[in-house]
């Protein structure tokens, strides 16, 4: 859809005049800011104020574009209003329903998607570019419903168009490559070698079968040292003029994050390196999350805080929350509580939109925890001792607490994966990914000499 955002952006402006300008212009610097919703009642306003339809269904498809981030349902209404207008384009229609296919996707309405994407897909009429962004969210429709039915064309079709995104070329290959996962279960050389045979006709296929077979397989974080294995073939596509090099870098440092190598991580994503990425911005993110962490693993705070601070500079507010958080967990990591807490409160109060409950239920988890510490700190000075604490007692008390937090399901994340700091022990949980489980695991530092818990998390 990168396209036709951009397009959305430049028609207003080209065709708008008087008032509308400036509702529109207002909507643009809301939007920015991530104010979706008062962004979205500034186009509707420019879309009632206009009479030429064209422009009209342009602000319709903008003041929908907002609602989409925080109500789907209501994105399909709007959407919906596009085709009440008389003389407007094929594209036009076309736009509006590939928009009310993704609100469907996010409302959990994957058999609509399926009918509406399907019937624009078959269309002989559809562009290329056309053809292939409705193809990639035909395809996102089909896995999420479990609908397998000539999926792996439809794949290879999404790989084969070389118009539209490459982030969409990468996703279904990573999407191909869970399908020959399954296949070969047992071996990641077969399925790469299979995926690569079948991808023969379009152009570099083992780059798009690399990052197909390892980014699956970095998702179920399983397998991952034959996964580093084939990301040494990586090496061979260190040309940053080649096609996907900027894919095949961003897995190759997520391998190397996965193996817990965050000095390779913090090397290889210099700021310098970072400026040359052909990525969108959420997967320049990733990498830049992934450096801070690393800072923030390897104790480097101040380093960590400094690369969250850029992340909420340049970026919208979802992503600015991510940072947030991981600025409140450095200061955590300090023991420095009530500092953190000034941050947690930070994502409670802009994590206003409903695809944002997550993040502000954990911010919410991690105020109590920084007020309970707070609090008992002033209520009694601290006990001298040293109970110097062995790895086994830590792991029964990291599960006491955790189950206490976040639920019994918590020990699904056995074995706990355990790291001796001297003072301190950090207990991280073991991802099993399975089709219908998404998130990251827990991570409790536990003090040796009392027992108590300097950090308690759970990732995204």
């Amino acid at each position: 859809m990168k396209i036709f955002i951009f397009l959305s952006f430049l028609i207003p402006l080209a065709f708008a005049g008087g008032e509308d300008t400036a509702h529109v212009e207002n909507a643009k610097k809301l939007k920015a800011e991530a104010e979706y919703i008062m962004a979205e009642a500034e186009y509707m306003r420019a879309s009632e104020s206009v009479k030429d339809e064209m422009k009209k269904a342009e602000m319709l498809l903008l003041a929908g574009e907002c609602a989409y981030y925080d109500d789907p349902v209501r994105a399909i209404d709007i959407f919906s209003k596009v085709f009440e207008l008389e003389g407007i384009s094929d594209d036009m229609r076309n736009r509006a329903n590939i928009w009310i296919a993704r609100s469907c996707i996010a409302d959990g309405d994957y058999n609509t998607a399926i009918e509406i994407c399907s019937g624009i897909f078959q269309e002989k009429t559809s562009a290329g570019q056309v053809k292939g962004e409705v193809g990639y969210w035909l395809a996102k429709s089909k896995i999420m419903s479990g609908n397998k039915e000539e999926l792996r064309e439809l794949l290879c079709h999404i790989i084969a168009n070389n118009v539209i995104d490459m982030s969409m070329r990468m996703d279904a290959a990573g999407w191909l490559g869970r399908c020959y996962m399954s296949e070969y279960p047992g071996s990641l050389e077969n399925a790469y070698r299979k995926m690569k045979e079948n991808l023969h006709n379009i152009h570099i296929p083992e780059v798009f079968a690399l990052c197909g077979i390892i980014s699956n397989n970095l998702m179920q974080d399983s397998n991952i040292e034959e996964a580093e294995k084939m990301g040494q073939q990586f090496l061979n596509y260190n040309d940053e003029n080649a096609i996907g090099w900027s894919y095949v870098f961003l897995y190759h440092m997520q391998i190397l994050f996965s193996l817990k190598q965050y000095d390779a991580v913090i090397s290889n994503t210099e700021d310098a390196r970072m400026q040359k990425l052909d990525l969108p911005n959420e997967k320049k993110c990733v990498l830049l999350m992934m450096r801070g962490v690393s800072f923030e693993r390897r104790q480097d705070f101040t380093k960590a805080i400094e690369v969250f601070n850029n992340i909420i500079k340049k970026n919208d507010v979802s992503t600015q929350l991510l940072a947030y958080m991981e600025i409140g967990y450095c200061f955590i990591s300090q023991d420095n509580h009530q500092e953190a807490l000034k941050f947690f409160e930070l994502v409670k109060s802009k994590a206003t939109m409903r695809s944002q409950q997550k993040i502000r239920d954990m911010a919410k988890s991690q105020i109590r925890f920084c007020n309970q510490t707070i609090t008992g700190r002033k209520a009694q000075a601290p006990l001298k001792m040293n109970l110097k604490l062995d790895e086994k007692t830590a792991i029964k008390l990291a599960e006491i607490i955790l189950v206490a937090v976040y639920g019994d399901d918590i020990l699904k994340q056995r074995p706990w994966n355990v790291t001796d700091n001297g003072t301190s022990f950090t207990i991280v949980g073991t991802f099993h990914r399975s089709e219908d489980m998404l998130g990251g695991v827990a991570e409790i530092i536990i003090d040796k000499s009392d027992a108590r818990v300097i950090k308690c998390i759970h990732g995204k």
